[in-house]
């Protein structure tokens, strides 16, 4: 049996870190031969092998977006306010992706009360993943 018997998944990706642009072929597998050893979110045998990348970032973007896969969220919150009812809010981290629209009905359920700025804290802990949501 070689290598490609075991093949989960194989995805073409565009990184999108730096300026490259580069085309990845990212190959999730069990039972490679020098296997990185498990990480977070990765089951134990599980295994991950990036092409056409050309620096570092490439492996670490691909690795994200088929273990951990996270989008930003940028949306809006009702306010109390007539001359301003609705306020831009966006997540300072990411949110996963198969919990996106649980995040973005939370928020729908948030009214800000008093006066805020750019940056300040209009949720601290949003879905309880410890991503905090702030004014954008």
């Amino acid at each position: 049996m070689d290598e490609m018997d075991i093949l989960d998944e194989v995805r073409y990706l565009t990184c999108n870190v730096c300026a490259r642009r580069c085309y990845l072929t990212a190959t999730l597998g069990v039972g490679f031969g020098q296997a990185e050893a498990p990480g977070k979110g990765r089951k134990p045998g599980q295994t991950l092998m990036v092409s056409g990348n050309s620096c570092s970032n490439g492996v670490d973007y691909a690795r994200s977006e088929l273990l951990e896969s996270r989008r930003i969220i940028s949306s809006t919150v009702a306010t109390t306010f007539p001359d301003v009812p609705r306020v831009r809010v966006t997540s300072q981290a990411g949110v996963p992706v198969d919990r996106l629209l649980e995040a973005m009905a939370a928020l729908d359920e948030v009214t800000v009360t008093v006066r805020l700025r750019p940056g300040d804290l209009v949720v601290d802990d949003l879905l309880g993943l410890g991503v905090k949501v702030v004014v954008g």
